[in-house]
């Protein structure tokens, strides 16, 4: 029923996750409840309707005090924290983007990665040019975008294509390479 009201019902393209119908579903349970605990109430005595608003109020706060489990965030990466952009870092796939945009919160600089619930055409076309990286073909490609750092962060690029970015020989090609803290850090001359 879902596809035949994504396909032809007007507005419904724009939910491009079920899941957040759950909020609908929520909503209409929660209209529910109060309807019948306001029944409840005008049927009971009077200590009830005085006590029980009270106690209903304590069941949700104690509800709350749930103790679930917060990860902590990973690190920013000493070459990413403050990053003239744009930056790419690698590796680059759906997972590790999403660390990437947490990382470029430091500062807020231009990023390539990025992560959402589908990959961009060129995002995907950039990450398939790139496996080579440093590479000619890949450092002329960055360079040409206007791509001015490139962050390896080699504990995530285990069996990535970037795995070996680290130790690839550099030489003759138009940019730096340094090894900052946890990350590598690429810096391309620009083009022109």
């Amino acid at each position: 029923s879902y596809l035949l009201l994504y396909d032809h019902a007007p507005g419904w393209q724009g939910v491009r996750t079920p899941g957040r119908l759950v909020v609908l579903v929520t909503l209409a349970l929660a209209l529910l409840a109060a309807t019948g605990i306001d029944g409840a109430l005008s049927r009971s005595s009077r200590f009830l309707r005085r006590t029980m608003p009270v106690l209903l109020a304590a069941t949700v706060l104690l509800e709350g005090l749930g103790s679930t489990a917060t990860p902590t965030a990973p690190q920013i990466p000493a070459g990413v924290a403050g990053a003239p952009g744009p930056v790419l870092v690698l590796p680059s796939d759906e997972f590790h983007d999403s660390w990437a945009m947490w990382f470029s919160t430091d500062g807020f600089g231009p990023l390539v990665n990025g992560a959402s619930g589908f990959v961009p055409v060129g995002l995907a076309a950039l990450r398939r040019d790139v496996v080579g990286f440093p590479d000619a073909g890949s450092v002329e490609l960055l360079r040409r975008r206007g791509i001015r750092r490139v962050v390896l962060v080699p504990a995530y690029a285990k069996h990535s294509p970037w795995q070996d970015a680290a130790v690839k020989p550099v030489a003759g090609l138009p940019l730096v390479r340094r090894q900052e803290r946890d990350s590598v850090v690429f810096d391309l001359q620009l083009a022109g």
